[in-house]
């Protein structure tokens, strides 16, 4: 069976979805740290998140992984 990579599932159908600005960001991030990404997490009021295997992390506007929420 085979399995599509995430990087190219986020290229396909992701980022089509995704405001400008948003998708600007993620696609600052590595592609083998991208190729790891469980989840992306977009909420009011609230940074953007990447979860890995269960740890969350917080995107920078300048597509950085930070543990810490105030960015």
């Amino acid at each position: 069976m085979y399995i599509e990579k995430f990087s190219k599932v986020v290229e396909k159908d992701i980022f089509p979805v995704l405001p400008s600005n948003i998708r600007g960001i993620i696609q600052k991030i590595e592609g083998d740290l991208l190729e790891k990404v469980e989840e992306i997490r977009i909420r009011v009021g609230k940074p953007l998140t990447l979860v890995f295997t269960g740890n969350d992390f917080f995107v920078t506007p300048q597509g950085n992984l930070t543990k810490n929420p105030s960015i």
